[in-house]
């Protein structure tokens, strides 16, 4: 799937879900990530974002209804049914060894999550690269 049909995917779903995509389309443009799977199935559950290089192997769960400014609680995310389906794939996700990480609207506005995303995986690439020559770059 190409960028553009991704976008057209993406644009019928959430405001936060395209604010994320903007911004890892930003940070992968500067060569700091390369670009999730949108929507992929995992172990049998639906994920919002996936990075399955297995230098990475991590998920983004944005929890859009805990946080929407109106004062109550809205959003899949929130209701008992996809509250306990992002439960189960967290739980089967870390079991078989990936990290799954959960942003709100907060993370998204002042960029804390995907600068904690880009920092993970320039985490995982400098101990790949430990690994490989006994040394670091920082």
């Amino acid at each position: 799937m190409d960028i553009a049909e991704l976008e057209l995917q993406i644009a019928r779903e959430s405001d936060l879900e395209l604010q994320f995509w903007a911004q890892c389309k930003r940070e992968a443009e500067r060569g700091l990530l390369p670009l999730p799977e949108w929507h992929a199935v995992l172990f049998g559950f639906e994920t919002d974002f996936t990075w399955p290089d297995i230098r990475f192997r991590f998920v983004v769960q944005i929890q859009g209804g805990v946080e929407d400014g109106s004062g109550r609680s809205r959003g899949a995310h929130v209701r008992k049914a996809g509250y306990h389906r992002d439960r189960q794939l967290s739980n089967v996700a870390q079991v078989a060894g990936w990290k799954v990480f959960e942003f709100i609207k907060p993370d998204l506005d002042d960029n804390s999550a995907i600068e904690f995303v880009c920092d993970y995986i320039r985490l995982q690439l400098a101990e790949l690269r430990k690994g490989k020559d006994g040394t670091t770059d920082t």
